[in-house]
């Protein structure tokens, strides 16, 4: 603004260092435009930092500690190019709320033509529900984030309405998905987390349901390997944090079957078949002092036919077994060289909880081999995993570029109960 300073019929007006003699009338005008674009000069500051504002917004998080200021919905960068791009030309901003329809409000960036709002804005839902971010046909397209009237949050990238591209949401029961989205599905890599972080999957996901290889972990326990809609099928690795067993081998339907190898932490070893979680049909059983049960097991416990290898008196003899006790040996003993299984030998331990061989009489103790792993069936996982939270009916009308309803598809929580709860009872 320059200066000025009177006289009669003209006064001295002082613009950028240059000092030049102007009429009254012509000062008053001068001044009233300077005041005026002064003004539209703060008004497009303070939308420019609203549009900054949203551009600002941090990444959510279950936990508000993990939460980081810099992990915002848009670079600097990024919202840098945008408004010396596209968002700064042939588009207004409205700087105050205004009904789109029935159901919607918005503020933002507006084509000039006023036909479109699009670009960076804000639109408020009937029921609550907040959109902030980039609009583009009239849909969510871009980065943005939804607030739920219930407090869920999505924040991501969108595709005509829908979630697709990287994007995390959080449920504020404490459960959250962050990864790669197509078509409001979870597709590609990802991780979710239930119950505040006390259970956590990451790995692949096809069609919102986890397909290919993945790691679960839950109270210290982590299972790594296939997964097929949602369940252990094909080949993984089991930890029991409760007994520090760890499995091998085949899983059917979130349960070992078929073959594997078991181990426990003194080294005793199971290597042979297993049926929904426990070891069924034909194995070796070797224990850390080189004893040795080779034949048939029944729900964990010793059935049928079998040879018992002794690495003391290196012999082995043949028996019977009954649901874990040796009603009569079939054979006498006899001599054996020591060097690996079957009659070569090897590592194992009597210190078991089943099968406990009793030297005094030459007999087995009554018992099983059950332990963290039968264990599991006898608690109740469902407090931790939650439930779906919408029909199915509301699930298929889920479209965010028309509607804020939530969709079940969207809750990490919903996988627990058909997917993860018979795990316990077969695991």
């Amino acid at each position: 603004m320059g200066k000025a300073c009177c006289g009669a019929n003209k006064i001295k007006y002082e613009h950028n260092g240059k000092v030049q003699k102007i009429g009254l009338k012509q000062a008053k005008t001068i001044d009233r435009f300077s005041q005026g674009a002064s003004a539209r000069i703060q008004v497009a500051k303070i939308k420019a930092q609203m549009a900054k504002d949203i551009a600002d917004l941090p990444k959510p998080s279950w936990d508000e500690s993990l939460i980081n200021p810099k992990d915002t919905l848009m670079t600097q960068k990024e919202f840098k190019n945008y408004m010396e791009n596209e968002g700064g030309k042939d588009l207004t901003w409205n700087n105050y709320f205004e009904d789109i329809d029935k159901n919607r409000q918005y503020r933002g960036q507006w084509s000039k033509d006023r036909k479109a709002w699009s670009g960076i804005g804000e639109i408020k839902f009937s029921d609550g529900s907040l959109y902030q971010g980039m609009v583009k046909n009239k849909l969510f397209n871009g980065k943005g984030r939804i607030t739920h009237a219930n407090a869920d949050i999505y924040q991501g990238q969108w595709k005509d309405g829908k979630a697709n591209g990287l994007g995390c949401f959080v449920d504020q029961d404490g459960s959250m998905y962050d990864g790669e989205w197509v078509d409001d599905k979870q597709h590609g890599q990802g991780t979710e987390i239930w119950n505040k972080g006390q259970i956590k999957y990451t790995g692949d996901f096809v069609d919102g349901k986890k397909t290919g290889q993945g790691r679960f972990e839950f109270e210290g326990s982590y299972f790594e390997g296939d997964f097929v809609d949602g369940k252990f099928q094909g080949h993984g690795k089991y930890y029991f944090a409760e007994s520090g067993k760890i499995y091998e081998g085949e899983f059917q339907d979130n349960a070992m079957n078929g073959t594997g190898v078991m181990v426990w932490p003194d080294q005793t070893r199971y290597e042979g078949e297993f049926k929904n979680g426990k070891m069924h049909g034909r194995g070796i059983k070797q224990f850390t002092n080189g004893n040795r049960y080779v034949g048939q097991f029944k729900e964990d416990q010793y059935n049928g036919s079998a040879v018992w290898y002794d690495a003391t008196k290196q012999t082995k003899q043949q028996g019977q077994w009954v649901n874990g006790k040796r009603v009569n040996w079939l054979s006498n003993e006899q001599p054996y060289h020591v060097t690996g299984y079957g009659d070569q030998g090897g590592t194992a331990s009597t210190n078991l909880r089943a099968g406990k061989r009793d030297r005094r009489g030459g007999k087995w103790r009554d018992g099983t081999e059950s332990d963290a792993m039968s264990n599991y069936g006898n608690l109740d996982r469902s407090a931790y995993l939650g439930r779906s939270k919408m029909s199915n009916q509301q699930t298929n009308q889920f479209n965010f570029g028309k509607t804020a309803q939530r969709p079940s598809q969207y809750s990490p929580s919903h996988y627990g109960d058909s997917q993860y709860s018979t795990m316990r009872t077969a695991i």
